[in-house]
């Protein structure tokens, strides 16, 4: 199934209207949820899909939403919200990143459309809570769906003469970096300290920082803790004009 764009903001804005109703929980989604995400699909797209098959593009996202994390959280990278993609500061960088993960090479010129989405509809499930993934149980859990996935693609090959190549997802190398395992840290600490209730605060605060390109990855981490822990601070920051943040941030840091 191929999806497009505008599949991809139709499952995301179902999702997040089930999300704010309470069909998301520590252990997934509930069948309400697919339910909706399927109707919404057909009355918008024209598209006659199943369960199996939104829950594939979920674990597909959740892809994106890891790698893509990693490259933010690096120096030299950030968000270009025109045209939904990874900008990255020179050639030299983005070599030297790929040499370092060779797998990550396809998202130099990928559009993700619905990216500010996902930190609700995919970080939720793996930076908070008891039910946190750790950075090597996200690497292992890729690597099974792309297995998975190879597997059914190349048997979708064997049928429609080679159609479903394009769609191969490609292996996540082992070891998460360094980065999602400190966010996941901090959001889990966050998390049981306000009971459970915080979820939604870090989603926000981390798609906010993602947009601020020179935020190093040192910079990054240390506005996430503060913003994570202080609801005073958190809500100047979230109320100031875009280009006031970065000023405002490293007044923070220096105090």
């Amino acid at each position: 199934m191929h999806w497009t764009s505008e599949m991809d903001i139709t499952l995301s804005n179902a999702l997040l209207e089930q999300h704010s109703l309470g069909h998301k929980t520590p252990n997934g989604w509930k069948s309400v949820a697919f339910t909706a995400a399927m109707t919404a699909l057909k009355d918008i797209c024209g598209i006659e899909t199943s369960k199996e098959k939104v829950m594939a593009r979920l674990k597909t996202w959740n892809k994106y939403y890891i790698e893509v994390s990693a490259m933010l959280a690096t120096s030299g990278f950030g968000w270009d919200w025109q045209r939904n993609m990874v900008q990255v500061d020179s050639e030299e960088v983005w070599a030297n990143y790929v040499k370092a993960h060779p797998s990550v090479k396809h998202y130099k010129d990928k559009v993700i459309v619905n990216w500010s989405d996902l930190a609700v509809l995919c970080g939720t499930d793996r930076a908070t809570g008891s039910h946190a993934a750790t950075a090597t149980e996200m690497a292992k859990e890729i690597d099974a769906e792309s297995m998975a996935e190879k597997t059914t693609n190349t048997q979708e090959e064997t049928r429609t003469g080679g159609e479903g190549s394009s769609r191969r997802r490609r292996k996540r190398p082992v070891g998460a970096d360094a980065v999602a395992v400190a966010i996941e840290k901090l959001a889990d600490s966050v998390d049981k300290a306000a009971g459970g209730k915080s979820a939604s605060n870090v989603d926000e605060i981390y798609v906010a920082l993602a947009q601020m390109t020179d935020l190093d990855r040192g910079d990054f981490l240390k506005a996430m803790d503060i913003l994570c822990h202080d609801n005073v601070k958190r809500d100047i920051f979230m109320r100031l004009p875009d280009d006031m943040k970065g000023v405002w941030l490293r007044m923070q840091f220096e105090r």
